[in-house]
């Protein structure tokens, strides 16, 4: 969770050089957020395999056998926001856009 928080910081810093500033405005705040989102959640799907390999190697399983013929199932309000999210990285652009 710390490397997160840092990579976070980091994309904040660098958009800061390039211009964009938080102190400002709400409109600024969003865009800020707007640039932020997609760089950090590449970062995490990138990073996802090679998280989930160390947590697998020490052994954080829910059950003691799982796999595909054992599946994860969601509550509603995880499904819920899966869903919110998709639906937030799909208008992204639309908000870009609007927010010049």
């Amino acid at each position: 969770m710390e490397s997160v928080v840092q990579e976070a910081r980091q994309i904040r810093d660098s958009l800061q050089m390039r211009g964009f500033s938080a102190r400002n405005l709400l409109r600024e705040r969003f865009r800020m957020l707007a640039g932020m989102v997609n760089p950090l959640v590449r970062g995490l799907i990138t990073e996802a395999p090679i998280r989930a390999g160390a947590l697998e190697m020490r052994g954080f399983r829910a059950r003691p056998r799982r796999g595909l013929i054992d599946p994860v199932e969601d509550s509603p309000a995880e499904i819920w926001l899966r869903r919110g999210v998709l639906a937030l990285a799909v208008l992204q652009p639309v908000f870009l856009l609007l927010w010049r």
